[in-house]
């Protein structure tokens, strides 16, 4: 078995034109044509119908309605917005479609495809602040008293507070740095409030990629709180870590049991260490989007951002800027692969290479 064709170059290209911030479409795995004449399994008759459903433009239309359905209204029509809930089902379309030897259609997602400028990532902050971060005069009058807990139909306030606390682990075990209030936000709390934006988002719209565990599935924690598992159960990968990934804790994600070794009677399903693949994968594609992002910043307008209603930092400046664009730039290459690659690895009895040469990284089997 041979797939060194499924070659990925991960670019975030900013042109020195300050129009165009992300050409998104850059940011997608180039998977061979002929990917399937390379691989080595069939699926089960389950796993079949599953990625016939990841293909499905209905089915991908209709999970972006009902992501959008549960924003606030300002924020469904949004362009960074629309993107990052067509960026993952069109991932997983494209993976699956070459794994089963067929032509992506990708017809019900075209963000994806699209270019987003500094207009767009502008309009976006200005809209996620007016409606997520922005504080109530309810909420200051009644600032004495404690604040409701999350609940399991508020994904959102689960994902804000994980990450306020400290306990917030994206899907691939990595735990995002508490913030620190002070009289100066820095770009570690800008960068982390993004990364969680972002996983949300993306979290919200994706049904098709689990949580991946190595052992029965785990009930959430209550109201969402992600907390350290007591020893001998469940370790959580591709990152093995004993913490609920956020996406799990708060039903945004399905969970998947992955054993050691393959069974004997399905030698081509998902393994630990494809798994763990599926991580390095996406690390990589996360710093190749990042390093090759060129990023030149034009003038963008001066405006107050709240951040979560204490703290205000200026995204006219230049770096905090570059540092928004190398976010989104980061979150959607990882995504673009992690979903891309999955289909993918449950058609090989072995985890493929990774290399990366200029900036290009190419997959290939061992």
């Amino acid at each position: 078995m041979r797939f060194g064709s499924w070659a990925v170059v991960i670019a975030a290209l900013l042109p020195v034109c300050a129009c165009t911030a992300l050409d998104v479409s850059k940011l997608q795995p180039n998977i061979s044509s002929s990917l399937k004449s390379e691989l080595a399994c069939t699926p089960s008759a389950a796993q079949a119908q599953a990625e016939a459903q990841a293909m499905n433009a209905s089915a991908m239309t209709n999970a972006v309605q009902t992501a959008l359905g549960k924003l606030p209204p300002q924020l469904q029509a949004d362009k960074v917005v629309r993107t990052l809930f067509a960026q993952p089902l069109y991932s997983t379309a494209t993976g699956t479609s070459r794994a089963n030897g067929q032509t992506p259609d990708t017809s019900a997602v075209p963000e994806a495809d699209s270019k987003l400028t500094y207009g767009d990532i502008e309009q976006f902050a200005k809209t996620v602040r007016s409606t997520y971060l922005q504080p109530t005069a309810t909420s200051l009058t009644n600032a004495t008293q404690p604040a409701p807990a999350a609940t399991g139909n508020d994904a959102f306030g689960i994902y804000f507070r994980n990450y306020y606390e400290g306990t917030f682990y994206d899907r691939y075990g990595v735990n995002l740095t508490k913030p620190t209030f002070s009289a100066t936000i820095g770009d570690t709390e800008i960068d982390g409030a993004l990364t969680m934006l972002i996983e949300y988002f993306l979290d919200s719209v994706d049904k098709s990629t689990p949580i991946f565990g190595d052992a029965a599935p785990p009930s959430p924690a209550p109201d969402g709180d992600t907390i350290p598992e007591q020893a001998g159960t469940v370790t959580f990968y591709p990152s093995a870590v004993k913490f609920q990934p956020t996406a799990y804790a708060a039903g945004l994600a399905k969970y998947a049991y992955v054993p050691a070794t393959a069974p004997a009677d399905s030698p081509c399903s998902i393994t630990v260490d494809k798994v763990r693949f599926l991580g390095e994968f996406a690390t990589s594609a996360g710093s190749s989007g990042n390093l090759l992002s060129g990023i030149t910043v034009g003038s963008f307008g001066g405006f107050g951002f709240s951040f979560f209603g204490f703290f205000k930092f200026s995204l006219g400046d230049n770096k905090t800027l570059s540092g928004i664009v190398e976010t989104l730039a980061t979150r959607l290459a990882m995504r673009a692969a992690y979903d891309a690659a999955y289909p993918i690895v449950l058609h090989v009895r072995t985890v493929p290479k990774i290399t990366i040469t200029n900036g290009v990284i190419s997959v290939s089997s061992n």
